[in-house]
């Protein structure tokens, strides 16, 4: 079944909502010049065993491509001008959700 599915079976009541998402990365305050790679990966404090989704943004806009469904590590390969921009990750479980600062 589709995680989303999954995590309503879980009950809300034991499980505490992620907190502390952060985001990763490869730049180390450098900046990612075209045609390099960049790779992000999100992380926060889960109760463990609990299913997780993870939602990728692009200034805002939800990443939809099949390798970034639904995880917690990001690589864009061959990185273009398209790719310039804020990400964030959103991580919810059955007790709520919580995004990157």
């Amino acid at each position: 079944p589709p995680l989303s599915s999954s995590l309503k079976h879980h009950h809300a009541a034991h499980v505490q909502p992620p907190r502390n998402v952060r985001i990763e990365n490869n730049c180390r305050g450098r900046q990612i010049v075209v045609g390099g790679s960049l790779s992000l990966k999100c992380t926060a404090d889960l109760d463990p065993g609990v299913p997780v989704e993870y939602i990728w943004t692009l200034n805002g806009v939800r990443l939809h491509s099949i390798e970034q469904l639904s995880s917690p590590h990001l690589l864009i390969n061959g990185f273009a001008l398209r790719h310039e921009g804020t990400y964030a990750c959103l991580v919810q479980n059955a007790a709520g959700r919580a995004r990157s600062v």
